[in-house]
């Protein structure tokens, strides 16, 4: 009998310690809702450059060298000489109206419009248009063009020369190259690895003679073509270009240079920038660019180069990734 009391006293003891003498029913957990999936990341989109069929507007990364002088026995003698670089790409484009079938060059506040009229050449890859006017005499040279493996970029070349009506008789010379089309998107940069780009590129001459630009060759001794690599996990880089004068005059020799361009890149605006040095001449300068299409597989560059003694020059050289990744 005693133990038999023990026993009941502890089933009291623990029946009024569960809440007065009645059993707790057991809380079933709460079933979780699962996780609807996210819906895919759409991928940036990039409108191909040089359709005509439509309307478009492109924005340019512009560099610009502008001389002032008069004319002395029929010939240009130059009395200043400037540079003007851009690489914001904001108030200068070109803008075509399908309809009409004419391009505006919007530079700054100046807009030049060259109608169909005015259209020089077509071909697959590019398009030239000329226009002159006497009393005050100015003449204006427009050209965009394209690599044939470039889908996402293009270059522009601005040739203007005018007379002003100051009474000065002075004459200015213009030349303005570009590159613009449908830059990469900050998101759709590459965040790590590096690109190789095949290389070309124009530019003013270099020399006092009349020969021609300066374009993006292979190392001497090498059969590669030109070509160049950015690391898109560094924020910093230095690459070599060779430079090689497309053709001499007068029996002069090509000027041939190698130089180096020390730069940033800034992911947060798809820009680079930085100094060129060369190794083997006295030249010096600077430049920016900007990738262009989906992970920037193409590559544009705008620069200026000045010499102690030989001419000033403004160029572009633009690369091609061909889609390979390093």
């Amino acid at each position: 009998m005693k133990i038999t009391y023990l026993l009941s006293a502890a089933a009291v003891a623990t029946l009024t310690a569960c809440g007065g003498g009645e059993a707790s029913t057991p809380t079933a957990p709460p079933v979780s809702t699962p996780s609807p999936t996210p819906p895919p990341v759409a991928s940036p989109s990039y409108d191909p450059v040089f359709n005509f069929d439509a309307d478009f507007q492109n924005f340019l990364l512009t560099v610009e060298l502008q001389q002032a002088g008069v004319i002395e026995n029929g010939r240009f003698a130059r009395q200043s000489v400037s540079f003007a670089r851009d690489d914001r790409a904001i108030d200068k484009s070109a803008l075509w109206n399908a309809t009409a079938e004419n391009i505006t060059l919007r530079y700054g506040t100046e807009d030049v419009l060259f109608e169909s009229a005015n259209l020089g050449s077509s071909v697959d890859n590019g398009r030239q248009w000329y226009k002159t006017m006497s009393n005050p005499y100015r003449s204006d040279a427009f050209t965009i063009t394209k690599m044939e493996s470039y889908t996402y970029m293009f270059a522009a070349v601005h040739e203007q020369e005018y007379d002003l009506t100051d009474g000065t008789g002075r004459r200015v010379l213009k030349d303005r190259y570009g590159v613009g089309g449908s830059f990469t998107q900050i998101s759709d940069l590459p965040a790590s690895g590096s690109k190789t780009y095949r290389l070309t590129g124009s530019s003013t001459s270099p020399t006092r003679d009349g020969a021609g630009g300066l374009f993006a060759a292979s190392q001497p001794g090498t059969s590669d073509d030109a070509a160049l690599s950015i690391d898109f996990a560094s924020s910093t880089f230095s690459v070599p270009v060779y430079l090689e004068q497309v053709s001499a005059a007068n029996g002069n020799e090509p000027i041939k240079i190698s130089v180096i361009l020390n730069g940033t890149y800034d992911a947060d605006t798809n820009r680079i920038s930085g100094t060129i040095e060369s190794t083997n001449s006295q030249y010096t300068g600077s430049f920016g660019g900007a990738f262009f299409g989906p992970k920037g597989e193409e590559l544009g560059i705008i620069y200026s180069l000045q010499h102690p003694t030989d001419e000033q020059v403004v160029g572009k050289i633009t690369g091609d990734s061909d889609g390979t990744d390093i």
